[in-house]
């Protein structure tokens, strides 16, 4: 169904004795992710980051719900799948290439489908954070995301508006991720008192922002 954008992995589904349980193809062996406990063993997976992070949909007690896997976690919910939360009936469509930003279809409190979730965000409604930074999308319904650029700041998926279903492409601002730890800033033999120093944030290779 999907691989990492080197073309190096790629992921899927395969039929067990279990069930369909969601599986990914490294070149030479053929991995088993698995699925949640509690519901029937019918899992897949979606898209695959460049560092091997997988997404799909898996089933637990409560139903469908998105997932994220890696080798040294194993398969992990993206939220609480219990009714009426988002990750309940959810499914996650597309990551980014270093496997930061997860996208999909979800159960949001605003009521919208549309999801994308970070380790700083949580998981998060497309609609609130395009209103966080002053969009204005009173016209459309997010049914879902379902893909994310590489930087995972551009994203595209279905929506309604005007009371036909489309397509439609959105774009974020740049997230700065909370680093932990702390930096020290050392003054300059005879700079004047009350200097004010900028720093820049960079990942990747990339300016993320700079300090006001």
């Amino acid at each position: 169904l999907g691989m990492d954008s080197t073309g190096q992995t790629l992921v899927g589904w395969s039929y067990s004795g279990l069930g369909k349980e969601a599986v990914a193809w490294n070149g030479e062996q053929l991995i088993h992710l698995g699925d949640f406990p509690g519901g029937p063993t019918d899992a897949y997976a979606n898209a695959c980051s460049n560092n091997n992070v997988v997404v799909g949909r898996g089933w637990d007690e409560n139903g469908a719900t998105a997932f994220r896997w890696t080798h040294h976690e194993g398969m992990q919910l993206l939220g609480i799948s219990l009714i009426g939360q988002p990750a309940f009936n959810s499914e996650a469509y597309d990551i980014n290439s270093e496997g930061s930003v997860i996208v999909g279809r979800g159960n949001m409190p605003d009521g919208s489908g549309a999801f994308v979730s970070t380790p700083v965000l949580g998981m998060r409604s497309l609609k609130s954070l395009l209103i966080d930074q002053g969009a204005d999308v009173s016209g459309f319904q997010l049914i879902d995301v379902r893909a994310v650029s590489h930087e995972g700041l551009r994203f595209a998926g279905n929506c309604i508006a005007n009371g036909v279903i489309t397509g439609y492409v959105a774009n974020l601002n740049p997230i700065i991720s909370r680093v932990a730890g702390y930096v020290t800033l050392q003054d300059t033999v005879g700079s004047p008192a009350g200097q004010v120093v900028q720093v820049e944030f960079w990942q990747g290779g990339v300016l993320k922002g700079t300090s006001s």
